[in-house]
């Protein structure tokens, strides 16, 4: 789920079922109080950022030995081409500028790296890998012009998992840990990272960001990532987040399940409140 602006949205899916084999698309233009069904595409979708006024990336998701595809859409939805990319994971700053993460796959040289792409995800060049063992999954990526976060998961038990949450004011040259933890053994700990385990991530150009952690609910920085703390829409074992997206500081959306439904909750006072807008 992502928006463009204050009313048009999108959202990518997979048909209910062990096996999907398609991907859903819908779009709103009304804030998503309403949707309406857009194409069905031939892979089971998991992903999908914006920018601009009408250009998304999907990412769709598929087991191993499978090669997960990146489609993108330049009409705000209407039509999407097969761009054939191994990503799992995307963030742009415009419509030809780009970054990505491969899939963490057995015996892949290539599995969690940083990706760069100049002609909007036709073509991907590596930049280096910079999750280590203890975190090898890159989980949240956002790039916002010359800076950028990072967030690399591992797997975790119960309400905790291990994670540390990277800076870089130059593009990706050069990056910085703001927080970390490290389970097993003698736990080792930077600042105040999330509770994890992670499932996702979203950054605003200005070191305001939320995690999304499943059981864990959702946490919130101020600092760039240094200290993460519990803050709405999510709530561990009750209201579970996936994803979120923010068009600026104070308006937000994330798909919500809570009460035995999916939802669409909104925000429009930086994520203190929020309220439902859709349910299916």
């Amino acid at each position: 789920m992502a928006f463009w602006d204050a009313h048009h949205g999108i959202v990518v899916g997979s048909p209910a079922g062990d096996n999907p084999e398609q991907g859903l698309t819908a779009i709103t233009l009304d804030g998503g109080k309403t949707w309406q069904d857009g194409p069905v595409l031939p892979q089971p979708l998991a992903r999908v950022v914006v920018v601009g006024v009408n250009t998304a990336w999907a990412t769709a998701s598929c087991d191993a030995p499978c090669r997960p595809k990146l489609l993108r859409t330049m009409n705000g939805g209407m039509t999407w081409e097969d761009l054939g990319s191994k990503v799992s994971l995307v963030s742009f700053v415009d419509p030809i500028h780009g970054w990505g993460a491969t899939p963490i796959e057995a015996n892949d040289n290539d599995s969690g790296r940083l990706l760069q792409t100049t002609d909007g995800g036709e073509s991907w060049e590596p930049i280096g890998r910079l999750c280590g063992p203890a975190w090898p999954t890159i989980a949240g990526l956002r790039f916002a012009g010359d800076h950028a976060w990072v967030i690399c998961a591992g797997e975790g038990s119960g309400t905790m998992g291990p994670s540390a949450t990277y800076e870089t004011m130059d593009q990706g040259l050069t990056w910085r840990v703001r927080s970390s933890l490290t389970l097993g053994g003698v736990p080792v700990r930077i600042g105040r990272p999330p509770s994890g385990p992670i499932v996702g991530a979203f950054f605003l150009p200005w070191d305001r960001a939320w995690v999304w952690q499943g059981r864990s609910g959702t946490e919130t920085t101020l600092d760039g990532g240094v200290t993460w703390d519990q803050a709405p829409p999510g709530k561990p074992e009750d209201v579970f987040v996936d994803p979120m997206w923010f068009v600026n500081d104070q308006l937000g959306f994330a798909l919500v399940f809570a009460d035995g439904a999916t939802q669409l909750w909104t925000t429009a006072d930086g994520g203190t409140t929020w309220r439902a807008v859709h349910r299916w």
